[in-house]
């Protein structure tokens, strides 16, 4: 599991997984300084 290496066309494939998502919510975390889903990816 330690060992692999991902080839450029691993990490395109990877990339076009994005669909600009969260899939985790908690209303509690919003205001907190290390919230990191208000950041564009």
């Amino acid at each position: 599991v330690f060992e692999f290496q991902l080839t450029s066309e691993d990490m395109e494939v990877l990339d076009g997984l994005n669909r600009n998502l969260c899939y985790f919510f908690s209303s509690s975390t919003v205001g907190h300084p290390d919230y990191s889903f208000s950041e564009e990816y």
